[in-house]
């Protein structure tokens, strides 16, 4: 049958926070094995610490202070509440912690408990919400801001309310397309091929003769998005204008890096088709791709109406790709 103390001793070890028992001068008079492994000190070496060796010297000067008025009004209560505390391991190093406090009288004497948990993983997890939070609310502004842009040019270039909504649904699906490659890839970026294929694959499933080549390279956020919409609007013009309007003109698309961290060039080349004519690729999708050159990623945007067929290129910076 275990005595009183050891039935203690095993109640005070199986706590799953570590505690201090602190005495009115300050010093640790006993100490589970949990808060020594928390302060990273062997079996027996925390007991007759001063409590103060524990705290940063970036705080140190203030905690004689925050003592005394414990000491005042002794009443179980979380330490500095509203504040964000820290606390100093053997090795010197510091960690994030909650401190709840007890008061304790034995035998005449005034002692404090001092409960302390470890909340480095926990203020880990909430910053990556506050940034995922941060994130989502850019991606949401942009977004928007897309498909405002998106209605108001359509808008302009449709003369029945049949050709605005037809053509105003093909450019959201194209948007959602490329949004969903980036959920799931956690928003991280999409590989280039996934990004052709993806845009491409109504065109190529009707019989379009669509061919494509480049290195595995993820392409960012914010420029994967431009892509699949200027992806789905070449497609669309070479469809009614270009190279896929007749039965025997190709398309080529090409991307590639000359070496690493060099600059990432995409290209577009229609051949076979009737010969491009100017006046008709004008529009919206004519806007767009001239455009990206202000996207802050890209450098120079090449559109040429060649007599062989419509070609398009787009210089981007090696910041475009994310780095392998």
């Amino acid at each position: 049958m275990p005595t009183s103390d050891e039935r203690f001793r095993l109640l005070f070890e199986s706590v799953p926070t570590g505690v201090l028992v602190i005495d009115e001068a300050g010093t640790i008079v006993l100490a589970n094995r949990r808060a020594e492994g928390l302060f990273g000190f062997p079996p027996g070496e925390l007991k007759g610490r001063p409590l103060g060796t524990l705290v940063p010297e970036r705080f140190r000067a203030g905690h004689p202070a925050l003592a005394a008025s414990y000491q005042s009004a002794r009443v179980p209560r979380p330490m500095g509440a509203g504040r964000d505390l820290f606390a100093l391991r053997a090795d010197g190093s510091e960690f994030p912690v909650e401190i709840g406090l007890s008061p304790l009288t034995l035998s005449g004497r005034d002692y404090t408990i001092a409960s302390v948990v470890d909340i480095t993983e926990r203020r880990r997890q909430a910053e990556q919400v506050e940034v995922v939070m941060h994130e989502l609310a850019h991606r949401s502004k942009n977004l928007l801001t897309v498909i405002q842009a998106l209605a108001r040019q359509t808008l302009a270039r449709s003369t029945t309310l049949e050709d605005f909504k037809h053509a105003f649904d093909a450019r959201l699906t194209a948007i959602a397309q490329t949004h969903n490659l980036l959920l799931e890839a956690n928003w991280v970026g999409v590989p280039m091929a996934r990004i052709v294929g993806e845009h491409l694959r109504p065109f190529v499933e009707s019989g379009a003769r669509i061919a494509s080549d480049g290195p595995p390279v993820v392409i960012k956020p914010d420029l994967a998005q431009r892509f699949g919409l200027a992806l789905h609007e070449l497609a669309t013009n070479a469809t009614k204008y270009g190279a896929l309007s007749n039965g025997v003109g190709r398309v080529a698309i090409e991307w590639r890096v000359e070496r690493p961290g060099d600059h990432f060039v995409l290209s577009w080349r229609e051949s076979g088709g009737p010969p491009p004519q100017p006046s008709g690729r004008r529009g919206f999708g004519h806007r767009l791709l001239a455009g990206m050159q202000d996207e802050g990623l890209c450098e120079r945007v090449d559109i040429a109406f060649a007599p062989e067929g419509f070609r398009w290129t787009i210089v981007c910076t090696p910041q475009a790709l994310v780095p392998a």
